[in-house]
């Protein structure tokens, strides 16, 4: 099961980098300016309401449960390597 999760993990953040694919590392500046710009998308989150929060949710929930199912897909298929990150990264896109 653990290794399952790690499995999962490593690929969701494979098909990140995949998507980002070229893109050179950020300056000094842009690097702070990222940073606060996600420091400031929390504070916007603490200021939400709870039907916000409750829509958000389950949002999330579907995104997971889609990920699990094209993860369950590919191993199904017996995917690896290449493969199985195109295969999720179409899924997930789909």
């Amino acid at each position: 099961m653990m290794s399952s999760i790690r499995n999962a993990i490593v690929t969701g953040l494979l098909v990140i980098a995949a998507t980002v694919g070229g893109a050179s590392a950020p300056t000094p500046s842009a690097a702070q300016s990222i940073s606060e710009t996600a420091k400031s998308a929390v504070n916007d989150v603490s200021h939400w309401s709870q039907k916000h929060w409750n829509r958000a949710k389950v949002a999330f929930a579907k995104r997971h449960a889609k990920w699990l199912d094209c993860n369950k897909r590919a191993a199904d298929q017996n995917l690896h390597g290449h493969k199985s990150w195109q295969f999720l990264y179409d899924c997930m896109s789909g």
